[in-house]
């Protein structure tokens, strides 16, 4: 064989492994494991445990994500994590309105979804829970969760309790929706009204929590 068509072949395999290698990848390493077969959307990630500067900074990721060109995407997966004993769960943001349209949990062994608008793209298998479908709103949530919106706790430690809620199979009805409302919250609804984040930021830095006797307090 000619010397100049083995350079070719050899050039065309060694292109063939650069695209393999280069391929871009539609999430970042997160911690999570199934979770990441659901989501193929920019990544923001939040841990509870690191107080308002990262909260702040998620809410400002989320906004800056919205207002890029038209080619922005429409959603974005709030990677949300806390301590060593905590499971990750992902929030998929529609980024128009900032509503929270689904939750995953995937680095339990037995990973799900949390439904709360249909429409989403992503992987949809027989893992779903559509039981809070059309729940986006917080006044949905929390008539399922039993829940005033005047006293639901948003502290870092009542944040982390919501991970593990969202984060195991079974949990109780109530349970999940007070998880949600929580983050629903802490994400659409301050991310829509920054006096709202002010005040849950506020919140993290003193440890504060209502003294009310609620599931979500």
């Amino acid at each position: 064989m000619p010397t100049s068509v083995l350079i070719v072949v050899a050039l065309s395999v060694l292109l063939g492994f650069l695209v393999i290698a280069l391929a871009p990848r539609d999430t970042e390493a997160s911690g999570s494991t199934a979770a990441d077969r659901h989501v193929h959307f920019p990544q923001v990630h939040w841990n509870v445990d690191h107080g308002s500067a990262a909260y702040l900074t998620m809410l400002d990721q989320l906004d800056q994500l919205r207002n890029l060109a038209e080619k922005a995407p429409r959603f974005a997966d709030v990677v949300i994590s806390g301590g060593n004993d905590t499971p990750t769960v992902h929030a998929v943001v529609r980024l128009r309105d900032f509503h929270v349209v689904r939750f995953l949990a995937g680095d339990t062994p037995h990973d799900f979804v949390l439904n709360l608008a249909s429409g989403v793209p992503g992987a949809e298998d027989a893992t779903d829970d559509n039981f809070f479908l059309g729940m986006e709103s917080h006044d949905a949530l929390a008539r399922v969760a039993n829940q005033s919106l005047t006293v639901v706790n948003l502290c870092q430690s009542s944040l982390e309790d919501s991970l593990r809620d969202l984060g195991v199979r079974g949990t109780d009805r109530t349970a999940q929706a007070c998880g949600m409302l929580r983050y629903v919250i802490a994400i659409t609804e301050a991310s829509r009204f920054r006096p709202v984040a002010d005040l849950i930021a506020n919140g993290m830095d003193k440890g504060t929590r209502n003294g009310r006797s609620s599931p979500c307090s």
